[in-house]
């Protein structure tokens, strides 16, 4: 028996976090940024086992002195 394929569906979210950042840690806010988008897409893969998939991550940093 033949099983019907499962439909997917692609759903676009975008946000801001604002984090402290501590210079003084030895990383760059560079390095930080890659640390916390591995931590969030992690995290994410972890909230529902539907998900396939995270992509297309577009990250940047502006800096609030």
């Amino acid at each position: 028996m033949r099983e019907d394929p499962t439909p997917l569906a692609t759903i676009h979210f975008s946000f801001d976090v604002d984090l402290k950042h501590n210079p003084f840690t030895g990383r760059t806010l560079e390095e930080f940024l890659v640390l916390v988008e591995d931590e969030i897409f992690d995290s994410v893969q972890e909230l529902r086992p539907e998900i396939i998939d995270v992509y297309n991550m577009n990250t940047s940093i502006i800096e609030n002195d």
